[in-house]
């Protein structure tokens, strides 16, 4: 599903990458489907063990954007992590991906750091939103 995400051309992990990060840590990963059809992932880990869950991979498939399905992974995610006694969510983006920034931001998403990564829209963006 991954290789479905334009966005993510440069940015794929291998297998073991993944197996590194979610061994051992509390994690959740979610398939979105619509009508049948893959729509979207997301990959959320217990990475800062703060009580924070990090969202670590979300994406929509370009042709299911705009449909409601990042909104009901993050629902889903919010849910989840409340019930496994997390207190907040925590996610990166980059400058360059504007239209995360903008639903993260209109979600109530609020940046903690930047870090600078080369170009300015390279910069590395977290932000978190505690649970509700």
């Amino acid at each position: 599903l991954e290789k479905k995400i334009p966005e993510f051309f440069d940015e794929r992990y291998s297998e073991e990458t993944y197996k590194t990060k979610l061994e051992g840590n509390t994690h959740l990963i979610i398939k979105a489907t619509k009508n049948g059809e893959d729509a979207g992932y997301l990959v959320a880990y217990n990475r800062f063990h703060d009580r924070s869950i990090y969202c670590w991979k979300t994406a929509v498939l370009p042709n299911q954007r705009r449909k409601g399905v990042l909104k009901s992974m993050m629902r889903h995610l919010a849910r989840w992590a409340k019930e496994k006694g997390f207190i907040s969510i925590k996610i990166r983006t980059h400058n360059k991906r504007r239209e995360m920034l903008s639903y993260l931001t209109k979600q109530e998403y609020h940046i903690l750091e930047v870090n600078k990564e080369g170009t300015v829209e390279r910069n590395c963006i977290l932000l978190e939103k505690e649970i509700e």
